[in-house]
């Protein structure tokens, strides 16, 4: 089959997409479409894991070698795309450190593939800049560390790179290509979050933040020695307003018990994936002990055996069972497998968080939140957890 997927009733899948956008049905006929033929309609791929930054947060291992190749990619690229994929996140490490990143991404866009790049930015020159210019992605998103040269290479360990970010973001923005600025927040640069989101309002660019730092993906716990508290976690919460609303609207909506019949209960390997950067098939990017080898077996083949690999109850004893704060805490069972090396764990961390927001931002019968986990300070005191 050309470059375009799955056919259904004559159509190609990006034609029912296509199709249902303009009659303002995009979450009908196509979405009924796509979770029935359990169409692989987004995916994302890991081109490697070296960077030519080293900051301290970052979850990748050190690299392995042995990536895939340019030709490896192309194959696996096309048999996706002949199997329906639209969607692509190309990310790292740093996906512009591979010499070859060009040809992987002029590849995929060839194939009709929206693309969406996670980069640091420092790596993009003049002749990148163009090159995206000439075949824009469907976003670039671009890491900002700190609004300062001090903080942002206390975090990249790198010097010049401040710099070199700049001119990246700057680069990309004077040619009007699709631009978001995001920071994870972390211990050492949390006092410029504000002037960071400043950067981003003086480009007239969109900016999202994480605030929470996971371990690296084998395991390797040395990123939490950055880590926020919980309590700072829900100061950010509070002090920004379009997260506070946000924490607001998801609390005021009734208790939704977490299903026990299967601990993944997100859409990971039903009409998504993750490909590693050695060949690995994943459900998503951070379940990492189920793994499918698209070197050993076609694109077809892994992505309808990865559901039936991830599909599974609960560890009948987690304390998630049947907890009514898991739209709060942002429970994964990737971030579980990072945090205790087991996807079926409870995470205290998490579970900390999502009591406490589920505390502050649950709205009480006059309309108002609770505010009695803050001190005259305004900073958060220190809360239980699950079955504490």
């Amino acid at each position: 089959m050309a470059p375009g997927g799955r056919a259904w009733r004559g159509e190609t899948v990006q034609e029912v997409e296509i199709r249902s956008i303009r009659s303002g049905e995009t979450d009908g006929r196509f979405t009924r479409f796509v979770t029935e033929k359990r169409v692989p309609i987004s995916g994302s791929i890991e081109l490697l894991h070296p960077c030519n930054l080293k900051c301290v947060h970052c979850y990748c291992p050190p690299g392995e070698g042995n990536e895939l190749t340019l030709p490896e990619i192309r194959r696996i690229i096309d048999e996706a795309a002949a199997e329906g994929l639209m969607w692509l996140l190309i990310t790292g490490g740093e996906p512009l450190f591979r010499p070859d990143f060009l040809d992987i991404y002029s590849h995929v866009k060839s194939r009709g593939i929206f693309v969406n790049l996670f980069t640091n930015g420092t790596m993009i020159t003049e002749k990148i800049a163009d090159h995206f210019a000439a075949y824009p992605p469907f976003s670039i998103e671009i890491s900002l560390y700190g609004a300062t040269e001090e903080t942002y290479e206390r975090v990249t360990g790198v010097k010049g790179s401040y710099a070199r970010c700049i001119e990246g973001i700057e680069r990309i923005a004077a040619r009007r290509l699709p631009l978001k600025l995001k920071t994870p927040v972390m211990t050492i640069n949390r006092h410029e979050l504000d002037d960071i989101w400043a950067i981003a309002d003086r480009y007239g660019l969109p900016f999202r933040y994480d605030p929470i730092i996971t371990p690296k993906m084998n395991g390797d716990q040395s990123p939490l020695a950055y880590r926020l508290s919980a309590g700072d976690v829900l100061n950010i919460d509070m002090t920004h307003a379009d997260t506070a609303r946000a924490w607001e609207e998801r609390c005021s909506k009734p208790d939704e018990m977490l299903p026990p019949d299967n601990v993944f209960t997100c859409g990971a390997g039903k009409s998504s994936f993750h490909i590693d950067p050695y060949g690995g098939l994943h459900g998503c990017l951070m379940t990492r002990k189920i793994s499918l080898s698209l070197r050993e077996m076609s694109f077809r083949k892994a992505f309808e055996q990865i559901l039936p690999a991830l599909q599974g109850g609960r560890d009948p004893d987690s304390k998630c069972n049947g907890c009514s704060t898991h739209e709060t805490c942002g429970r994964c069972p990737g971030f579980a497998e990072w945090e205790t090396g087991d996807h079926h764990a409870h995470v205290d961390y998490l579970c900390d968080i999502g009591e406490m927001r589920k505390e502050v931002f649950t709205p009480r019968a006059d309309g108002s939140i609770a505010l009695s986990l803050f001190g005259a300070d305004g900073g958060v005191a220190a809360g239980g957890h699950c079955g504490g």
